[in-house]
């Protein structure tokens, strides 16, 4: 199996419907007809998700094929294995780490805002990032988060946008010689802020897509230039009077 077997809908040929709706019935806003801010969307309406979904989806089966052909590889050294099964199991948590990212990208969203670890989120948000292909040269960085207050944004949704946010600031990133991209956390009790900031020589203007924009805007959050980057300012669950 290779990535010539990734098809809309399935990966590796396989539909993943049982794992969540990859396209239309991902939606933001709405859950049993109930709308985020008055209005009713699905991921399909935030311009440059499809593309990027399929992208994550690539990147991630092209993990699992690798994890399938090394478990199939030890399975037939069967007992000549030095290792006493420790490489199989390894193998078979790094399929089930690649299993929860695909998880993630096509999780049913939930309508409703809540407290969200913003630190845990990013650092799902960079693996995700990281299982990129077209990405593979651009390294993204997290910043030590220092303890804030958690943010107040529908979580799936959030999760999208911070993955939308660092693709925008690596395609930056990658057009220029050695480029990469940082991301800082700060904040109060009132917001907490986020930014993206790609590097490198010769650095063009960071793009940020239409798609990006849009969804921070269903979900109650800013975009601000940041430097050669963006900062995403996200309220805070506790607002000081």
């Amino acid at each position: 199996m290779d990535e010539r077997t990734l098809r809309r809908g399935t990966v590796h040929g396989i539909p993943v419907s049982g794992l969540g709706d990859v396209s239309a019935g991902a939606r933001i806003g709405s859950r049993g007809g109930v709308p985020l801010g008055g209005v009713t969307m699905t991921m399909e309406q935030v311009p440059d998700w499809q593309a990027e979904l399929e992208a994550l989806v690539r990147g991630i089966s092209h993990a699992i094929s690798n994890r399938l052909l090394s478990i199939g590889v030890l399975v037939e050294l069967g007992p000549e294995r030095p290792d006493d099964g420790i490489g199989l199991r390894q193998e078979l948590d790094r399929l089930r780490d690649a299993n929860r990212l695909l998880k993630l990208v096509v999780a049913d969203l939930s309508p409703r805002p809540e407290a969200v670890e913003l630190a845990v989120l990013l650092e799902e948000a960079l693996t995700l990032h990281a299982t990129r292909i077209d990405l593979r040269s651009v390294r993204a960085t997290l910043a030590p988060v220092p303890e804030l207050p958690p943010v107040h944004a529908p979580r799936a949704a959030l999760l999208r946008l911070l993955v939308l946010l660092l693709a925008d600031a690596g395609r930056a990133a990658a057009r220029a010689n050695q480029g990469a991209v940082t991301v800082e956390v700060s904040g109060d009790a009132r917001a907490v802020r986020v930014a993206c900031v790609p590097t490198g020589d010769e650095l063009a203007p960071m793009l940020v897509r239409p798609g990006t924009r849009t969804l921070a805007e269903r979900i109650g959050a800013t975009l601000e230039p940041c430097g050669a980057g963006q900062m995403l300012v996200l309220p805070a669950t506790v607002e000081t009077p």
